[in-house]
């Protein structure tokens, strides 16, 4: 099998191991920033949620989109997305779940937020 093409060329070359290194480091960061930038799917579905909510990009600390499973004993099947938004203001998150097609299911605040119109739990 032998080494991968890019540490070959690297090594065939004379490179130091310190230059791939950090080749390698900074293709990683990038690549990780690209990959950032790329919105989820049922994104639109969200920001509707969050304006409806009166949550602007400002009150927002941290956004996060986790898979939601069934599990059955055929296996494991894709039933939804839960958007976890960390807010600035409180400790606490705006939840907003949807169907996999983004079909707005229900939104609602978990921890010490407290937003007019949402349960909290």
């Amino acid at each position: 099998m032998g080494r991968p093409p890019v540490l070959r060329f690297a090594v065939n070359r004379g490179l130091p191991l310190s230059t791939l290194l950090i080749v390698a480091l900074a293709a990683l960061a990038l690549g990780a920033q690209a990959s950032a930038a790329v919105p989820h799917k049922c994104q639109r579905v969200f920001d509707k949620a969050l304006a409806e909510a009166a949550v602007t990009d400002s009150d927002i600390r941290d956004f996060t989109v986790a898979k939601n499973w069934d599990w059955a004993r055929s296996g494991r099947r894709l039933v939804g997305y839960s958007a976890w938004v960390g807010l600035q203001g409180c400790k606490g998150s705006v939840v907003i779940d949807v169907s996999r097609e983004c079909s707005f299911q229900q939104s609602y605040v978990h921890g010490a937020c407290r937003i007019k119109g949402l349960k909290s739990y």
